[in-house]
């Protein structure tokens, strides 16, 4: 079974990060603005952290979301997917768009798809050297 907490920034200290996320969350500085500035939750089961994730407003009544996963979050059963696709949904409405950016491969492509997000365009070179595409939600 699973729950869906509250975020406190200890969470990422105490999740294992799968090793592309490592140069995010080693950003201490850049991570701390991101979580100010966030409503965010957490996602844990059987006593492990399975993701973190959030959104901050931006202008215009744009969310920009953010989720960093453990390596745990590929073994988790449906449900806990469909509750977090269900968080997002409903957190989308209160929003003009939800928009986010997220690695160029096939996994992501089918996560982003899978919550209800569109293409927007590719970011490329956007961070470490790699592309990333932006994904959008319309909300309200």
């Amino acid at each position: 079974m699973y729950e869906i907490v509250p975020f406190e920034i200890k969470h990422l200290e105490l999740m294992d990060v799968r090793s592309h996320e490592q140069q995010f969350t080693s950003d201490k500085n850049l991570i701390n603005k991101i979580i100010d500035a966030s409503v965010a939750w957490t996602g844990i089961a059987n006593n492990k952290i399975i993701c973190c994730w959030g959104y901050i407003v931006g202008e215009s009544g744009i969310a920009n979301l953010w989720l960093i996963p453990s390596i745990y979050m590929k073994d988790m059963r449906l449900s806990f997917f469909r509750k977090v696709k269900e968080v997002i949904g409903r957190t989308s409405q209160n929003f003009s768009i939800m928009q986010t950016c997220c690695k160029n491969d096939i996994l992501h492509a089918r996560w982003m798809k899978f919550l209800g997000f569109k293409q927007i365009g590719i970011l490329e070179n956007f961070w470490a050297g790699n592309d990333y595409v932006l994904w959008g939600k319309n909300g309200a």
